[in-house]
């Protein structure tokens, strides 16, 4: 009986990720998809980078993961590109774009980044804006 209520559980999971999607219009990018802009050039790409945000305050500055190497970095004049593999597939989804405030041309980028979540519902990716900064550590 418990087994029931843990695959009902999952189901209904499922469905609710279902209905948000349809509700938020959110889709699937994939980088085989991606198309760079007029005038953008790829500068570098790894197949398999070790990819992970840094929070700012109050948490941890170092993280580890068990499962590393899965992230496609692609880096252009314009923006960074970071796409993870889907399981049991061979393509790659796009999960963040970062792009440089001082270079933006692109309005929509903005907008992305400063909505909830950094665009993700609506986009399927969430959009982060870098800028320069002095104190840099790593």
């Amino acid at each position: 009986m418990t087994f029931l209520y843990f695959i009902a559980a999952l189901g209904g999971i499922v469905l609710v990720a279902i209905v948000v999607n349809r509700l938020t219009g959110t889709r699937a990018s994939y980088l085989d998809a991606l198309a760079l802009d007029a005038g953008e050039r790829e500068l570098w790409r790894d197949a398999a980078a070790d990819f992970a945000t840094l929070p700012r305050l109050g948490q941890a500055a170092v993280m580890s993961y068990p499962r590393l190497r899965r992230h496609t970095v692609v880096w252009t004049d314009r923006r960074v590109i970071v796409a993870q593999q889907v399981l049991l597939s061979s393509k790659r989804m796009l999960t963040h774009r970062l792009f440089f405030a001082a270079q933006a041309s692109d309005a929509g980028a903005a907008q992305a980044a400063a909505a909830f979540a950094g665009g993700f519902y609506g986009r399927g990716f969430t959009t982060l804006g870098t800028r320069p900064s002095s104190g840099a550590r790593w």
